[in-house]
């Protein structure tokens, strides 16, 4: 499926699709926007080309557009669909990775069901559900009417629910959901990344040995720990270059670089200017 099979054009990347299934078969498929599920009630079987799982009321999971999936044996199963583009919605709320719920949702649980592992899964209390389902309505209600300012409110309904769950799921079991310990290592890298982290202490935070962490968190967020959070500190550092009365040297201090060629270094490796380039092109208007 496409953005445009979903109405969704460029701007306003966002729709949602409630539906009930009875005894019927939602083939595999894909999509190349990402997708959070809710399960409102009933049951039955989502399909993976990793393997079949049952599903029921409260379920919570979020597919990214690559991942392939369906809906079989359904019996009164009442799902909704959000579909959206991550760049939109999510990347401009800066402060969600410093939930672990956060990192748990939307980048481990996905990757875990990519994988094949079914058995531990996020489930919603009744009261957390309900609260979904209110946040949910609303949505659905502005795309119904489609008044002025409607993409505005959805926006907002979207990210409040996102938040919500975010936070639901930072207070399940690690236990239950054996990959919260690693979420919980990373959401310390996002609240602390000015601060000297070591990679053992990361490990140990998320229960694994520094070669398991290491591997496992390069799998998933495609970097390493270290230039993970070389890029939270130069994020930070765009940020307070945009005042001009903080000197370069403090900037560098403030985002957590004691050196400031080595600041000078990686922030042009990321950003592909120097910092003093960046804030010039800031007043220039093109930064």
């Amino acid at each position: 499926f496409k953005y445009h099979d979903f109405g969704m054009g460029e701007g306003f990347r966002l729709h949602v699709g409630p539906a009930v299934l009875n005894d019927e078969d939602f083939f595999l498929h894909n999509h190349e926007f990402d997708e959070l599920v809710i399960v409102r009630g009933g049951r039955g079987v989502h399909r993976t080309e990793q393997g079949d799982y049952p599903i029921a009321e409260g379920e919570v999971f979020v597919l990214h557009g690559h991942q392939v999936h369906g809906f079989h044996d359904a019996d009164e199963l009442e799902i909704v669909n959000i579909m959206y583009d991550p760049r939109e919605f999510l990347e401009p709320a800066r402060d969600l990775p410093l939930l672990s719920g956060y990192h748990a949702l939307f980048v481990l649980d996905p990757a875990q069901r990519h994988q094949g592992a079914f058995s531990q899964r996020f489930q919603l209390s009744p009261r957390q559900l309900a609260q979904a389902n209110l946040r949910v309505e609303k949505i659905h209600g502005e795309f119904d009417v489609q008044m002025p300012g409607y993409q505005t409110l959805v926006a907002g309904e979207f990210r409040a629910l996102v938040v919500e769950l975010c936070r639901a799921f930072t207070g399940y079991s690690s236990q239950a959901l054996p990959h919260r310990k690693l979420a919980e290592s990373v959401a310390h890298m996002e609240l602390h990344f000015r601060d000297p982290l070591r990679l053992d202490e990361l490990a140990e935070r998320a229960a694994m040995s520094p070669n398991h962490f290491l591997r496992v968190f390069r799998k998933l967020y495609h970097a390493t720990p270290a230039n993970y959070l070389i890029r939270l500190r130069v994020q930070h550092a765009r940020d307070l270059l945009r005042d001009p009365d903080i000197s370069v040297t403090r900037v560098a201090l403030e985002s957590g670089f004691s050196d400031g060629n080595y600041f000078s270094r990686q922030f042009r490796k990321v950003v592909g200017q120097s910092p003093r380039q960046y804030r010039k092109a800031l007043a220039s208007g093109y930064g």
